[in-house]
């Protein structure tokens, strides 16, 4: 895929991520943007998140992105994202908030049967 192809898969998977913290409806192709451990850690987020009476509005948008490795079944990608968090009351009571921030992460996807998905993410070094 190209750069424009893995941000685009990329910002899907931010999206999709956005709408399941805040407690609206899981799309129905999550399970083929992201890796199974990553779809079960955001949907465990978002159960916890409902145990507490909580929601989690999330705003995390691509600012860059550049390939550092790519293989057949792997691509390494260095993104620099820009996010802001707050954590809800049901009500719409705000608990906390992270004031504006830039993060640069590595971003690692995965080809599992002939289809791209995100296998990984961790803070840049």
């Amino acid at each position: 895929p190209s750069t424009a192809q893995i941000t685009a898969l990329l910002d899907a998977w931010l999206s999709a991520k956005q709408a399941v913290l805040a407690g609206k409806e899981v799309p129905a192709n999550l399970e083929q943007m992201a890796r199974p451990p990553l779809v079960n850690e955001i949907n465990a987020q978002r159960q916890a998140n409902a145990a507490r009476g909580q929601i989690q509005q999330i705003d995390a948008s691509i600012r860059d992105l550049s390939i550092q490795s790519r293989s057949g079944n792997r691509i390494a990608a260095r993104v620099t994202v820009r996010y802001q968090d707050r954590r809800l009351q049901r009500d719409g009571k705000e608990i906390d908030s992270t004031a504006p921030t830039t993060l640069v992460n590595s971003y690692v996807f995965g080809r599992d049967d002939g289809v791209w998905r995100l296998a990984a993410f961790s803070p840049a070094d």
